[in-house]
């Protein structure tokens, strides 16, 4: 139930129910729990990005 608008999603990455992507990048083996709002961001590599997380500034950047 994810809605991805224009996003690139890396091999292993796991993306959780109700989430929204918006122009976002998910590096390889990353996992974004659910119910997140993510907008102009990036997920680096085996990054976790825990549930309810919603993005405030553009170009946020998730890392390990």
């Amino acid at each position: 139930r994810a809605k991805l608008n224009n996003v690139v999603v890396m091999d292993g990455a796991t993306i959780g129910p109700n989430t929204v992507l918006q122009q976002s990048v998910v590096g390889v083996n990353a996992n974004i729990g659910g119910n997140c709002n993510l907008k102009d961001c990036q997920v680096g590599p085996g990054a976790v990005v825990p549930s309810g997380t919603k993005t405030t500034e553009k170009g946020e950047a998730f890392h390990v």
